[in-house]
């Protein structure tokens, strides 16, 4: 049973509330015809119609909440909501009966038929019962809904004192006091609050509208409250409508949140950041020639080399090779440049009014099957793309997303590649993608096999992919030719060599006493 199904019972209770008040205004406001001029018997239907369907969103309300797991005040919903039950079906039973009168009599108005079965006494007896289960449903709310840690929790106690102060007339038994209902977190609130927890750890986006619909149903009770502390409820019955709508939009809100984050979740796998983690951190100022010129003075021969890089993360698509040979810096490289903040900004630049999207893989021919398959790199993919886009789960993963039940999520290959390709047509309109992808050399089987899966995404406008490897022939088949779309890393690195080592040796206390004695270890550095 979802926690998070007691929120439906307390929206059931407050529209129970909320008709009820109405009833007993008599309210035109409640039913009128287009051209209004509904008869009262007319009205009649049209109540009763209504009014079984709220008791019977009452009916059983251990379908919405489990005892053994329940707080106090989630428990006490339960006996609320079967008080709310007997006094609908009380007002059924009349109205039922009122039906059955209106075949013979008629009446001016609604107000006119319920004084004719109710005196002016009952009417306010049944006024003061809501009155109590309205007080009972916003102090009971009020602790569901309340964190485990809330900062100004003194705040909530002293509200919900506030609450039972204002109504000492009613007996001991109908409300619980502030320290009853904040004994224990309820499961409500211990799913919410987890939900966010997971959000937060995978780094989610999107989980703020649940959030922001908890603080607006607080703000509600609060409001409730003020009004409640006056007699005239006059103004009450709207203000338990919207929070009826609020608590079934948190509900359905933290619902589909909770199925989006069961199918993020199931993509990952424990060591699906292990292998970008271990990479070294670039050296300070190194690199940085990416992003300036677009000629840099590095090369090996002391020529300045064409760097398209900038340019191509602003304005160009398809597949850019970092080509590189071993322990030229590629992985550290790749690391650098997907995370920067100038990548992101010229990346922004592509992107105009879409969304951005990033995503990263790196190949490792020492890990575990999952780090140098298709299946980690499109498991990751996958993975960081619905993080950033969990609104995308349910319309590209409809079978998952709709399946409770199902124990465990198994993902094909052939499965995943449909998603990714299906991605791109569900966001032409709203997001692009960029892909870093780093050491296809150490993808473990047939690389002309990674190739053509790399270039089956990379064939999209609103899609582009940095990829770096060993420079093979067949990766310089494959993309030795694009013009502005390669570079060879082992030519531009000769002064981020030269910083590094100068760097490392000049920390050495020892480096430098012996440079100071001998002015030959300077030349040595060079030389390195």
């Amino acid at each position: 049973m979802d926690p998070l199904s007691a929120l439906g019972l307390a929206s059931n209770i407050a529209q129970l509330i909320d008709f009820g008040s109405k009833l007993l205004a008599g309210t035109r406001e409640l039913y009128t015809s287009v051209d209004g001029a509904t008869s009262v018997n007319r009205e009649l239907e049209i109540i009763t119609a209504d009014l079984t369907h709220i008791c019977t969103g009452l009916s059983k309300p251990e379908r919405y909440i489990r005892r053994q797991n329940a707080s106090e005040s989630e428990v006490s919903l339960i006996s609320l909501s079967q008080s709310c039950k007997d006094l609908g079906d009380e007002f059924l039973s009349v109205l039922e009966t009122l039906k059955i009168k209106g075949r013979r009599q008629k009446w001016a108005t609604f107000r006119q038929a319920l004084l004719s079965a109710w005196k002016e006494s009952k009417i306010h007896d049944y006024d003061k019962r809501l009155g109590q289960y309205r007080s009972q449903i916003v102090i009971h709310l009020t602790s569901i809904l309340s964190c485990q840690v809330v900062e100004g929790q003194t705040s909530i106690v002293k509200s919900l004192d506030g609450i039972a102060a204002s109504h000492h007339r009613l007996e001991a038994t109908s409300l619980y006091t502030a320290a009853q209902v904040l004994e224990g977190q309820s499961s409500v609130a211990k799913s919410l609050d987890k939900l966010a927890a997971n959000y937060h750890r995978l780094e989610i986006t999107g989980a703020n509208t649940a959030a922001q619909l908890r603080r607006d149903i607080i703000d509600s009770l609060q409001q409730l409250q003020t009004k409640d502390d006056r007699e005239d409820h006059v103004s009450m019955p709207m203000s338990l409508k919207a929070l009826a709508w609020q608590l079934t939009a948190l509900s359905h809100e933290a619902k589909a949140l909770s199925k989006d984050l069961r199918v993020i979740k199931s993509l990952s796998f424990p060591v699906i950041c292990e292998r970008r983690a271990r990479i070294q951190e670039a050296h300070p100022n190194t690199f940085d020639w990416l992003f300036k010129d677009k000629r840099s003075k590095d090369a090996v021969d002391g020529t300045k080399c064409l760097i398209p890089m900038l340019e191509w993360l602003q304005t160009r698509n398809g597949v850019f090779w970092i080509s590189g040979k071993a322990g030229s810096g590629k992985s550290t490289l790749m690391k650098f440049l997907h995370s920067h903040e100038q990548t992101l900004t010229a990346l922004r630049s592509w992107a105009g009014d879409k969304d951005l999207v990033t995503a990263s893989f790196f190949f490792w021919s020492l890990g575990t099957d999952m780090q140098k398959s298709q299946q980690g790199l499109l498991q990751t993919l996958l993975f960081h793309v619905l993080r950033q886009c969990p609104s995308l789960v349910r319309i590209v993963c409809p079978a998952y997303w709709h399946d409770d039940d199902l124990e465990e999520m198994v993902w094909t290959r052939t499965e995943m590649i449909k998603i990714l390709l299906e991605l791109r047509k569900h966001t032409i309109d709203s997001a692009r993608f960029c892909f870093f992808i780093d050491g296809l050399d150490e993808y473990e089987g047939l690389h002309s096999d990674v190739i053509e899966l790399v270039n089956s995404f990379a064939t999209a406008n609103d899609v582009k992919i940095v990829i770096s490897s060993r420079p093979w022939d067949v990766f310089e088949d494959a993309y030795g030719d694009n013009s502005g779309q390669k570079l060879n890393l082992q030519d531009l690195t000769r002064n981020d060599i030269t910083r590094f080592v100068k760097d490392n040796l000049e920390e050495d206390e020892h480096f430098r006493e012996l440079k100071a004695s001998d002015e030959r270890y300077e030349d040595l550095v060079n030389e390195m």
